[in-house]
């Protein structure tokens, strides 16, 4: 009803208007029309006011992104508000809009968590409002960036086995490894906040020679903690075994300078070398070799690389081991010498089997008296001879048919190569120490041993409680490159992936291990102490089952030991990522994750940069909150 009233008067006053002749309404039409040209040259103001916010927001939202990589590093300060206004101004074309203020403000919150907020002001000069004495319009936007990268420590716990050679890996695990860094590094607000350490593993794993006197190292295994006076003498353990054998120990009395070489590869494992074997020098002697006879060497009898083949209930755990030292031929007195003859006319003569035998033929025939309590004099009379043995091994007293030869016979004292030729490997902590992150807790006394240079050298022994949690040094051909302890210098990092080379056999329970350690804080590698703003996390790559550590071959023994390690790792509150690459136990890698989805089933080498971006990306975490 009331509209429809209005609606009539309206039309009435329309009437009148154009009926009317009288000037004012004229006056009147032209003063209402300045106020009606206004509102729409408002409408065109606010358009154009409306188009510079837009771009001030879009370029206002770029700057907060992009100064978060550097929000950390600059703090809240002059820097700060420097870089947001080169930043924005960098981004921002309008040059219609004036008086612009950028002020940027960041949060750290102690947590982990930052935020960084930019807020920009400005004004637009009007055009048709100022008619109305609205003579600017102001603009405005707020953008704010929340990020969660927490500080890291990374440890990659690498497989550089023989297999990594095949199909490409380590190719592929070097390009995505330095991937994985790169994205690492964009992610870190300031030097420090990411960190990463790198384990290269085979059977063990490599500390760096730069530890060799570190307190967390016991030698007593390395340097020998026997005497010079002992009958069965330190060095591999085998020997203990066979120097009980009569036979075996008659022939190791009498090997000294210039006689063959005591040991054969089926029956101890092991050759001899011509001086302490090393990787330039393992290989095993021939079968006519002599023990030298001149300085350096003179009377070393030293193990060669052991092939794993000493047939024991642990064989195949020595393969491709050192031990690390030689025995010194110390001749016995005169009195002791063994009556001995060689060459091709010596025998036994009338005595029975019982007291004498005869091994060899020609020239290299020998026949000695069984030792009973003492050895009797054996004379052969004018055949018996020295035969090949030089004259300072090998003498012979008397004629005709009083004639005797007698050979020297020798204390062999074992003497270890020095600390320093040690090549940084370690080996399996004593059971169940191998599989957690524990420090050592015993203490120490230094105790002086003579080493291969008849030099005096300290090494350190267990006072208390023992020795079971500390870590061995142990020499083996296929030590892998060393591991490099958590670092945020990149530029070593990317080094450290190219050192990696493929050699050896599998043992991912010491790989984990030593990658655990690497973010633990106590010894021996001493990373930081837990905080609510610290991510620990610990990426494990394997092409392959577990083949051999220091007690097993057996993949199925080794996997236990696996298993413990992985379990301890996650009771920590470290997060586990595993990545199997075409070959290993996939049951038991996807089990050592923290949770299935952080176990990775590479199927070709070429996926594992993919994998790694993957992670570095879910590591990274950065994102726009408003």
């Amino acid at each position: 009803m009331l509209i429809r009233i209005f609606s009539r008067r309206l039309r009435g006053c329309l009437a009148a208007f154009r009926r009317s002749e009288r000037g004012n309404v004229m006056v009147t039409f032209a003063l209402t029309l300045i106020p009606m040209l206004g509102l729409v040259g408002a409408a065109v103001d606010y358009s154009r006011g409306n188009s510079a916010k837009v771009a001030m927001q879009a370029a206002n939202d770029s700057t907060a992104l992009m100064l978060s990589k550097e929000a950390q590093k600059l703090g809240n300060g002059d820097d700060l508000k420097e870089k947001a206004v080169k930043v924005f101004t960098a981004l921002f074309h309008r040059p219609e809009v004036t008086d612009l203020i950028v002020t940027p403000n960041f949060v750290d919150d102690g947590t982990g968590s930052f935020r960084l907020t930019v807020v920009v002001t400005g004004k637009v000069p009007t055009t048709f409002t100022k008619i109305l004495g609205k003579e600017n319009m102001d603009l405005g936007a707020s953008s704010e960036v929340v990020w969660g990268v927490k500080k890291l420590e990374l440890a990659m716990a690498l497989d550089v086995t023989g297999s990594m050679s095949s199909n490409n890996k380590m190719v592929e695990l070097k390009k995505a490894a330095k991937s994985l860094l790169t994205t690492l590094k964009g992610a870190a607000k300031k030097d420090g906040d990411v960190k990463v350490a790198i384990v290269p593993f085979a059977v063990h794993v490599n500390v760096g020679t730069s530890n060799v006197n570190a307190s967390w190292l016991d030698w007593s295994a390395w340097m020998a903690k026997g005497d010079d006076t002992q009958e069965i003498p330190d060095g591999p353990a085998i020997m203990a075994t066979r120097l009980q054998n009569t036979k075996n120990k008659n022939a190791w009395d009498r090997a000294g300078p210039g006689t063959r070489c005591p040991f054969t590869t089926n029956n101890y494992g092991f050759g001899c070398t011509d001086g302490p074997a090393s990787k330039s020098n393992d290989s095993t002697k021939p079968s006519d070799w002599t023990i030298p006879t001149s300085d350096p060497n003179n009377g070393l009898i030293c193990p060669s690389r052991d092939n794993g083949g000493e047939s024991t209930a642990a064989t195949g755990v020595l393969t491709n081991s050192y031990h690390n030292g030689c025995y010194r031929s110390d001749v016995k007195p005169d009195s002791d010498w063994h009556p001995v003859t060689t060459g091709s006319g010596a025998s036994c003569g009338n005595l029975p089997s019982s007291k004498c035998q005869c091994t060899g033929n020609n020239n290299n025939k020998v026949c000695a008296m069984t030792p009973q309590s003492d050895w009797e004099p054996l004379a052969m009379g004018s055949s018996a001879s020295c035969g090949n043995l030089s004259s300072t091994v090998c003498q012979c007293f008397g004629s005709g048919s009083s004639k005797v030869c007698k050979q020297k016979t020798y204390t062999h004292v074992w003497r270890p190569r020095p600390k320093t030729a040690w090549d940084g490997c370690v080996r399996d902590r004593n059971q169940d120490y191998d599989s957690q992150n524990t420090a050592p807790t015993f203490a120490w006394t230094n105790t002086p041993r003579m080493n291969i240079n008849n030099e005096e050298e300290g090494y350190q022994t267990a006072t208390a409680p023992s020795t079971a949690d500390a870590f061995q040094p142990f020499q083996h051909y296929t030590c892998p490159a060393a591991l490099l302890p958590l670092t945020s210098n990149w530029t070593d990092l990317e080094n450290k992936v190219d050192e990696l080379q493929p050699n050896g056999n599998t043992n991912v329970t010491i790989g984990l291990a030593w990658a655990f350690h690497a973010i633990t804080a106590s010894a021996p590698l001493n990373a930081s102490a837990p905080t609510a703003d610290l991510d620990k996390v610990i990426i494990l790559l394997t092409d392959g089952d577990n083949t051999q550590n220091r007690w097993s071959t057996s993949s199925s023994a080794i996997d236990e030991r696996t298993k413990k390690a992985c379990a301890n790792v996650k009771a920590a509150g470290i997060k586990l990522y595993t990545i199997r690459v075409i070959n290993g136990n996939g049951s038991l890698l996807q089990a050592c994750a923290t949770r299935p989805d952080m176990y990775y089933n590479v199927q070709n080498a070429s996926e594992l940069n993919g994998v790694f971006t993957t992670i570095a990306q879910e590591l990274a975490n950065l994102r726009i909150a408003k």
